[in-house]
């Protein structure tokens, strides 16, 4: 939060009432919820739209969020290009279910640390809403380190699979989406209840579909 305050960010939810107080993390075996995902950025006057998610089928405790930004590009340069990822990216799902979390904390803080020392040390001005206030090449080896810790940490302790998408190809697999997305468009419909024979069922069938995947791996 300090760093949001110093660099004047804005939280995009908060420039979108009605989306302010929708929770983002909801464990519906545990009545758990609560808003713990968000997105922040400098220009608050270009978001154009933000919103948490609801897909049908969504195998996370975490709703999805969508911040939507009108971008103005000056391409002097290549810097902004976005890199070819290759193909082999493309198809590596990361399992954060079977994460070593332990360990993977531990190494994130060791080496995140260092990073946000620096910044600390550089934010120290009172002028903390000045454009000038941090150079953006500063910034910008900022990101790199840190993207660089976080794809080392998943590389290390996070397994992942060879694939993107999950095949419905086969007829039981189909048979069950279709059946979850139904059970779930109930779900909103009654008013998403906690509780209740088409609460029951929409979970029935999530874990449906997690069990045959689940066996299909093993």
């Amino acid at each position: 939060m300090c760093i949001v305050l110093r660099h004047c960010l804005s939280r995009c939810d908060n420039l979108f009432p009605l989306q302010a107080k929708v929770a983002t993390y909801v464990n519906a075996a545990l009545s758990h919820h609560s808003q713990i995902d968000y997105a922040v950025i400098s220009s608050s006057k270009d978001v154009v739209n933000f919103e948490a998610l609801d897909p049908d089928l969504n195998f996370s405790d975490h709703l999805p969020i969508l911040a939507t930004v009108a971008i103005n590009y000056l391409f002097d340069d290549n810097r902004h290009l976005l890199p070819d990822t290759g193909s082999k990216r493309l198809t590596q799902r990361l399992r954060w279910d079977y994460t070593d979390r332990t360990s993977y904390y531990n190494y994130t803080g060791e080496h995140l640390s260092p990073i946000l020392t620096k910044l600390n040390d550089l934010t120290s001005s009172d002028d903390v809403c000045s454009k000038d206030y941090i150079p953006g090449e500063v910034m910008d080896t900022a990101y790199d380190e840190i993207i660089f810790v976080l794809q080392s940490a998943s590389s290390l302790y996070v397994p992942f699979l060879v694939k993107l998408f999950i095949n419905f190809g086969n007829e039981e697999l189909r048979s069950l989406k279709e059946a979850s997305v139904e059970s779930n468009q109930m779900w909103k419909a009654a008013g998403k209840p906690r509780q209740g024979s088409v609460f029951t069922k929409r979970q029935s069938s999530a874990c449906n579909i997690a069990n045959v995947l689940e066996k299909t791996k093993t």
